[in-house]
């Protein structure tokens, strides 16, 4: 019988899977707390993916880097990136930098588009 940490249950060896690393050759979680664990990495991993393509993000990003352009003379690709953060608190760091970096090309082709 061995106890996992995650659920606080004695189970029975076969009820963890084998890690040759570990002194007793199990793992530390049983299979069934591994699976819900993993299961919840993989939905949010899957979230993080969905989210990137987001055109709503990439709007907002396109938007602000246009206004801040337009507003200061420069092209401030940090300050529409907090601007995101705080527009869309719930997106992870990957979906605001590449919709920062996608409105960034654009605003790039289009001012090479106009330059004669």
């Amino acid at each position: 019988m061995k106890l996992c940490p995650t659920c606080g249950e004695n189970k029975d060896e076969t009820e963890f899977n084998k890690n040759s690393r570990r002194k007793d050759g199990l793992q530390v979680e049983c299979k069934t707390c591994q699976r819900t664990r993993n299961s919840a990495a993989q939905k949010k991993l899957r979230k993080t993916r969905d989210s990137i393509n987001d055109p709503q993000v990439y709007e907002t990003a396109s938007t602000l880097l246009e206004q801040f352009t337009k507003d200061m003379g420069v092209i401030d690709v940090v300050g529409v990136a907090h601007d995101l953060r705080e527009f869309y608190p719930e997106a992870s760091d990957l979906v605001i930098s590449d919709a920062v970096m996608k409105a960034f090309e654009k605003l790039v082709t289009e001012m090479k588009e106009e330059t004669p």
